[in-house]
């Protein structure tokens, strides 16, 4: 993992960043998103192991007492993180990670790996907020006005990152966020690694 590239994406809820993260994959190569654990229960259509790994509190905390996550939150009361072992499944064939973190979990990524690169997805408006909750399976019930004061504060954190993408048509989105990946993989201490062979040969 040492020469592997972790792209970080943040984003307020219901900003459209899983729906950013998985169409970015699909378009480039050797770029992988990461899967968590989580105590929240499976969304509609999601799969255990695919999406994420869905285990209970009491899983989760037995893994958390052996040390097992690099990075862990909570997240309207559920428990999610990352543990060593599945990044490293992940990442053995040499593919640089995509993962989605808050800003805590951005911060744990970035103590224990270089090569980490942050992104913050940002909403065009909060209107496109609260037309996102609505479209949720799970809208009924949901507290629109708590969710935005939620999204807000977590919208500040976007100064600390290294990048910003706006959400405004997902197409740019994911074009923005893949222009990135490109740009950091072209970097000199990239390319002299993911490249060592044909520097070698140009004996330079």
């Amino acid at each position: 993992m040492d020469s592997q590239l972790i792209f970080v994406l943040t984003a307020a809820s219901a900003t459209g960043k899983t729906s950013c993260a998985k169409l970015a994959c699909a378009q480039i190569d050797a770029l992988k998103l990461s899967i968590s654990h989580s105590t929240r229960p499976p969304r509609p259509g999601e799969q255990d192991g695919v999406d994420k790994y869905f285990i209970t509190p009491e899983q989760f905390s037995a893994l958390d007492n052996q040390g097992q996550f690099i990075e862990q939150t909570k997240i309207f009361g559920h428990r999610c993180g990352h543990t060593r072992e599945k990044i490293q499944v992940q990442m053995r064939d040499q593919s640089d990670l995509l993962m989605i973190l808050d800003y805590a979990g951005m911060c744990q990524i970035k103590r224990q790996f270089d090569n980490t690169v942050s992104v913050f997805l940002l909403p065009p408006s909060t209107e496109a907020i609260v037309d996102r909750i609505h479209k949720r399976p799970e809208a009924d019930g949901v507290d629109i006005d708590a969710r935005l004061v939620s999204a807000r504060c977590e919208m500040q954190d976007y100064i600390h990152y290294d990048y910003i993408v706006f959400n405004d048509h997902i197409d740019h989105a994911v074009a923005d966020l893949l222009a990135i990946v490109r740009a950091e993989r072209l970097k000199t201490t990239q390319q002299r690694v993911r490249n060592r062979k044909c520097i070698e040969q140009l004996q330079i």
